[in-house]
């Protein structure tokens, strides 16, 4: 073991100095020596940029801590003196901020930001420059990333996907329809809020104002979005993208969830954003086989190559997997009211897709022999099912609640979509055989069928109002809000 050479104190050979007199040791190794010069940099670097924001924020602010760093900015911990909170100031990274331009752009994009209200998107307090500093000031959110859940878990319950998904689409919807187009939606952007992981939608507007810097691809290959959860229109240049990229990012996304990978990857970012242009998406079930057909078909309209053949909506994207959920659920109420070999020969509930949405086909109950199986002639087919008219048994006592799903929708002229009308009794059992009577507050914009189906006409809002036949004065109702677009608005 070296020593030193001033006063004889044992070294290893990654002690670069004598800890009792100063002494550098020679025979510290060329890699310790590079190592703590690389630490010591990037910790005088740090210590600088708290500096700064300390400066730049004021006497009313603390800089406790860093949180940690993305790709973007660096997030620290501050405590609002004035306020008796903590909170979270991001703080853009130096190559974004590098001209008055792209700080005007940051600021703007940051304060359209800040007017997003929602309950799945994450509030900017305050956005500022000083000290060559641009940061946002968010609330401190105590919980994980969507990427730190699936690194720990893999796959996801259709159950929270579904959840989760619904929660995004919604946060995006309200940002469309503000004009704010996300650009970089991945699970390092949703956080999972607390005990009940409540869903939080971060860094709106972030992307494009990175992306009006002309740093689209750098030297080292980084792009300004995540190449995994790119769209081809983003990944091919475009910088005009609309809501419907952050759709085809968000099914991604929904992937991920469900195969607890991603569908693309590869050694180089240019190699993926390539698969994303070019290569057909990977199918869900080859990954996760057991996958609801109605969440696979989902998860593959959103991740559509051409934009006109996804969701045209990030509204419609949340109605659909609303209603998958619904659709779920009283499946799942079904099996309770008649568990396995309680009642014999009841078919399980259908579940087809109807544009986008879900429509739930009620159970039929085939006629049964002598001993309860389903009587059918040796040697001939079938006969067939009487008519639903007929097939249909009254309920046995009046609903209590009525609920539709969904309970509100954007459709674009001309399309058509289908509503779920549920009954419960005092229970919270979904009752079947009720009669339902649709109505529409506003027959210019959308009528509605007998059956549920709504079809847009024009542009405008109407009131879809279903009730339930004799169930009493004033009916048990619900109703759906549907608002009408026309194409491309």
């Amino acid at each position: 073991m070296p020593t030193c050479a001033t006063c004889s104190q044992e070294l290893t050979s990654d002690t670069l100095y004598c800890p009792t007199c100063g002494t550098p040791n020679p025979e510290a190794t060329t890699e310790t020596m590079r190592t703590a010069t690389r630490q010591s940099v990037r910790a005088a670097a740090q210590a600088e940029l708290v500096r700064k924001l300390q400066t730049a924020l004021g006497a009313n602010y603390h800089v406790d801590h860093e949180l940690g760093e993305g790709g973007f900015a660096h997030v620290f911990a501050v405590t609002d003196r004035k306020l008796a909170r903590q909170i979270a100031v991001k703080v853009l990274r130096p190559e974004f901020t590098g001209s008055h331009a792209s700080v005007l752009r940051f600021i703007r994009e940051a304060e359209s930001a800040a007017k997003l209200h929602h309950p799945n998107i994450l509030s900017i307090f305050f956005v500022g420059e000083g000290e060559g500093l641009v940061y946002f000031g968010m609330p401190m959110v105590h919980g994980e990333t969507l990427d730190t859940r699936l690194r720990r878990e893999g796959q996801l319950s259709e159950e929270e996907v579904i959840r989760i998904g619904g929660d995004i689409a919604d946060a995006l919807g309200e940002a469309h329809a503000q004009g704010l187009v996300h650009r970089d939606i991945k699970p390092q952007n949703v956080m999972l809020q607390g005990e009940q992981r409540r869903v939080l939608v971060a860094d709106f507007g972030i992307a494009k104002a990175a992306a009006g810097t002309g740093e689209r691809l750098t030297g080292t290959g980084t792009v300004i979005g995540s190449p995994h959860y790119m769209s081809p229109e983003q990944a091919a240049g475009g910088v005009e993208v609309d809501g419907r990229s952050d759709i085809y990012s968000l099914g991604i996304v929904l992937w991920e969830m469900l195969a607890g990978e991603v569908p693309f990857d590869g050694p180089t970012t240019q190699g993926i954003l390539i698969q994303h242009l070019t290569k057909a998406m990977p199918g869900l079930r080859t990954r996760r086989p057991n996958v609801s057909t109605q969440l696979d078909r989902i998860v593959a309209r959103c991740t559509e190559k051409k934009p006109a053949d996804r969701f045209q909506t990030a509204g419609e994207l949340a109605s659909a997997l609303k209603a998958r959920a619904t659709a779920a659920a009283l499946a799942a109420a079904e099996q309770r009211r008649f568990p396995a070999g309680r009642v014999a020969g009841i078919a399980a509930a259908a579940l087809v897709l109807v544009g986008g949405g879900v429509l739930l086909v009620r159970s039929l109950r085939p006629a049964a022999g002598a001993h309860g199986a389903p009587a059918v002639q040796h040697g001939a087919a079938a006969p067939a099912a009487r008519p639903a008219s007929h097939a249909r048994a009254a309920p046995a006592q009046p609903p209590r609640t009525v609920q539709v799903a969904p309970s509100s929708a954007t459709l674009t002229v001309g399309a058509t979509h289908k509503l779920t009308a549920l009954a419960y009794d005092a229970d919270g059992n979904v009752l079947s055989g009720v009669r339902w009577r649709w109505t529409s507050s506003n027959a210019k914009v959308a009528r509605v069928s007998s059956s549920g189906t709504v079809t847009a006409l024009a542009e405008g809002k109407t009131t879809i109002r279903v009730e339930a036949a004799g169930s009493g004065t004033p009916p048990k109702a619900s109703s759906s809000e549907i608002t009408v677009k026309r194409q491309g608005h």
